[in-house]
């Protein structure tokens, strides 16, 4: 597990060192290097704040191809549930630099599921020249799982099972945190039980503390009718829920579970 999170905790550190923008590499007095600098006093004052944004303005006005001010510009926007302000801005970045900026408006394409066109992004930026691995902002989940999941939120399952599995088995992808349960979710959406059961066992394997996958590995038990399993599974989640044992949900995955829905489970089958 350590090795897991080591070469994960890497790429995410290359991934955010190449988001740095070094303004010596433009020329003097040209209008990228005042962009830049520009740029770097926005950073100073909080994001999405008025000075912040006044700054990346500036940038913008200066030097307008330069993306890192219209990428750094379109980000609050997003946190703040406005897409409709940030994506114009995004876009700009993603016409200029599609290779840097591609994945980052796939991710929120996502969130605020528009799935066909995070998809359309993806398809572009893996078949780009030189990309790279890229993860969610937050560092749990490669993109590519994430297109995994963009088609099993169409009802594509197969696509989406295929995608996933090759991204697990390529050598040179480094593992996200919860690629096994994503993977049991989608062979669950298809109907493959015992698929999905091995998943969700892989992943608890790996880390125990986490309700969903309790949770999900319980619906397993639940539809092969053993509700003996099935409440056992739901009740680790609830405690998961709970806390105990430092256990939490996946807040931010897109197939999220709620206290509520292993509430209903545990109605379901029985307390114990």
């Amino acid at each position: 597990m350590m090795d897991r999170k080591l070469v994960l905790a890497t790429v995410i550190l290359a991934q955010v060192c190449q988001g740095q923008p070094n303004c010596l590499i433009h020329p003097e007095g040209s209008g990228e290097r005042k962009a830049c600098e520009f740029s770097h006093k926005a950073v100073e004052f909080d994001q999405g704040s008025r000075e912040s944004q006044l700054y990346f303005d500036s940038a913008i006005a200066v030097g307008p191809r330069f993306a890192w001010a219209y990428y750094e510009k379109s980000v609050p926007y997003f946190k703040r549930g406005l897409p409709h302000l940030g994506m114009p801005i995004l876009s700009k970045a993603v016409e200029l630099e599609p290779l840097n900026y591609l994945p980052y408006r796939a991710y929120w394409l996502f969130e605020y599921q528009s799935y066909e066109r995070c998809i359309a992004d993806l398809e572009i930026y893996y078949g780009l020249p030189g990309h790279y691995v890229q993860f969610n902002p937050s560092g749990e989940m490669n993109m590519m799982i994430l297109l995994g999941l963009a088609y099993c939120k169409l009802g594509d399952h197969g696509k989406a099972a295929r995608i996933i599995e090759q991204c697990m088995e390529s050598p040179d992808v480094p593992p996200g945190s919860y690629d096994h349960h994503a993977l049991g979710v989608v062979y669950f959406e298809q109907g493959d039980l015992e698929r999905a059961k091995s998943s969700f066992m892989r992943e608890i394997a790996e880390n125990a503390r986490i309700a969903d996958s309790h949770y999900y590995l319980g619906l397993v038990h639940e539809r092969q009718d053993d509700l003996l399993r099935a409440r056992t599974c739901f009740n680790e989640a609830l405690q998961r829920f709970n806390g105990v044992g430092s256990g939490y949900s996946l807040r931010w995955f897109c197939y999220q579970v709620h206290i509520s829905d292993v509430m209903e489970a545990l109605a379901r089958v029985g307390k114990g």
